[in-house]
């Protein structure tokens, strides 16, 4: 963290503690607990804030730029804040599965609700809401991994056999605008914040996230009276899986443009492979657990 203040840099961390979840793990294997819900519960939220806790505290002392990725639960969110205000140089994201599904969605949908941190009780679902439309939260992400379902469906009977993760890139902007925008819970303009504005600023990527002079013309156009429903065999991701699936939506993306030429137009991408161009930050981020 010296080093990263001293050249400026922003270290994304995922914040889990490792020592605690594999001794849950085996314990948990050892009785054959080996339920769905089960990996929820040996991922506990002191797992997630521990661990948040010791970076928080590297970071007021280093005075280093830290980013604290896919936050699940609201005490996370609330140490964040609190160092925050003694100054530390902190900011966070949230996944949209952490604001939409919770335990329950694990017992209904097995391996296809398993992701890293777990879902969380309805109640923390709530309170991160509020965290969110409060501005706590900086941004809104996808976690996009794309297993495919037969990696999944491994853990049909032992959840830990499981690979975590669920394809988020596409579901991203129309889920979210779905439960903000259209469900009044944030303007327009608060929805572009947490979706690009933000995200562009914290890892100080340039010239995105803006309509300004000088930026890429970058866009996308939803039509708030359309409806979309989505369905995983149109997915172009590899992975054909969604605890969302066949669920409606209110908002349709229309059009995507990127340096100011259209590449979608609702149904198709309508460019040639190769038009995307690689966008440096200044983000290095380390999925190795703390």
């Amino acid at each position: 963290m010296n080093i990263l203040r001293d050249v400026n840099l922003v270290v994304a961390f995922h914040s889990e503690n490792d020592e605690l979840i594999l001794d849950y793990i085996e314990e948990y294997q050892r009785k054959n607990k080996v339920y769905p819900r089960a990996h929820a519960e040996t991922r506990p939220p002191v797992t997630e804030t521990s661990s948040t806790l010791k970076l928080l505290e590297f970071a007021y002392w280093t005075k280093a730029k830290l980013h604290i990725v896919h936050v699940s639960h609201p005490r996370t969110i609330e140490l964040i804040d609190y160092f925050k205000s003694q100054g530390t140089n902190v900011t966070a994201e949230t996944c949209f599965p952490y604001l939409l599904l919770n335990t329950n969605h694990l017992d209904e949908f097995g391996p296809l609700a398993k992701i890293n941190p777990p879902l969380r009780e309805s109640k923390d679902v709530e309170q991160m809401w509020q965290y969110l439309e409060e501005g706590k939260i900086d941004f809104v992400s996808s976690d996009h991994a794309p297993w495919k379902k037969e990696q999944k469906d491994k853990g049909r009977e032992n959840i830990f056999l499981s690979q975590s993760g669920l394809p988020g890139v596409e579901l991203l902007a129309p889920i979210m605008y779905d439960g903000t925008v259209a469900a009044q819970k944030m303007t327009p303009i608060q929805f572009a914040k947490v979706m690009a504005r933000h995200p562009a600023e914290t890892f100080q990527i340039k010239n995105k996230g803006k309509i300004k002079a000088g930026y890429d013309a970058d866009f996308m156009i939803i039509d708030p009276h359309q409806t979309v429903k989505i369905d995983v065999k149109r997915f172009r991701s590899k992975s054909k899986f969604s605890p969302f699936n066949g669920r409606t939506l209110n908002g349709k993306i229309t059009h995507t443009i990127v340096r100011g030429k259209v590449v979608f137009d609702g149904e198709e991408i309508t460019v040639d492979p190769g038009y995307g161009q690689f966008v440096p930050g200044s983000a290095i981020e380390s999925n190795v657990m703390s």
